[in-house]
Parts: C-alpha cells; sequence; structure tokens
C-alpha cells in the first residue's frame, strides 16, 4: 500500500494564521461598529445593515474555511485522516441539522429556514469543534 503524500492536500500552514486573522477582524468590525453607532437601523438603513451583517459573516465563514483547509505544519496521514473523519462529521451532522429544520417548520408552520450562511457556519464550527478536540485526544495519547 503506498503512503499518501499529505502535501499535496490543503493550503500552506500560514494559511491558519491568515484565517484567523479574517475571523478576528471581521467580528471586531461586527463589534465595533454596533459600539460606535448603536441602532445601526437609524444610522444606516436596514439594507445597509443587512448588507454589513452577510459582508462580515462571509468573511467570518472565509476565514474558518481557510483555518480547516491549512495543513498543519507536522502533518502526517493521521491527522488528514482525522480531517477527513471531521469533515464527514459537519457534514453530517449539518444533514441532520437541515432535516430538523424542517420537521421544526412543518410541526409549527414555519416558513423561516436556515440561510446557506447559517448552515456553514454551523457545519465550520462543528468541524472545527470536533478537528482539534479529537486532535488534542491524539496528542495526549501519543505523549
Amino acid at each position: 500500500m503506498e503512503t499518501l503524500d499529505t502535501k499535496r492536500f490543503g493550503l500552506p500552514p500560514y494559511f491558519r494564521t491568515l484565517g484567523l486573522v479574517v475571523v478576528v477582524l471581521a467580528v471586531v468590525v461586527m463589534v465595533g461598529v454596533k459600539l460606535i453607532y448603536g441602532d445601526l437601523d437609524a444610522e444606516f438603513g436596514t439594507a445597509n445593515k443587512l448588507l454589513l451583517k452577510a459582508i462580515m459573516v462571509d468573511l467570518i465563514i472565509i476565514g474558518l474555511v481557510f483555518m480547516a483547509m491549512a495543513r498543519d505544519k507536522a502533518e502526517n496521514e493521521k491527522l488528514f485522516y482525522l480531517r477527513v473523519s471531521a469533515a464527514i462529521g459537519a457534514f453530517s451532522f449539518g444533514v441532520i441539522l437541515v432535516l430538523l429544520r424542517t420537521v421544526i417548520d412543518t410541526v409549527y408552520e414555519d416558513e423561516k429556514s436556515f440561510s446557506a450562511g447559517e448552515l456553514l457556519l454551523s457545519m465550520l464550527l462543528f468541524y472545527h469543534f470536533t478537528f482539534f478536540i479529537t486532535k488534542r485526544k491524539l496528542d495526549k495519547k501519543n505523549n
């Protein structure tokens, strides 16, 4: 059986830092605008408020994707398979969320469903949570 060349997959390790910077900047901008202007509807109007929110959420998603796709400096086959396992878990989590939301919407006759951004954000947060918890357990086991 051939060994897997893990260098071919994913982004370079510095993308993890870049992704973290993008996420932190987006959160700081959202909090800063809210603190400075208070009521955004009166200051910017509803359309601009929604546009700002959409842009910041998209930046957070892009940052989380950069972090998810970045390799570790010491990437190996175990970490690669751990990433794949976390991605499968995140996909399954997303499917369950959509199915549960459909059932809840049907029972309560509510028309609101997940937006693509909410679903991606939930799945990416689930991915990061499961990957880093499992990686930490693996590191403790090896030490």
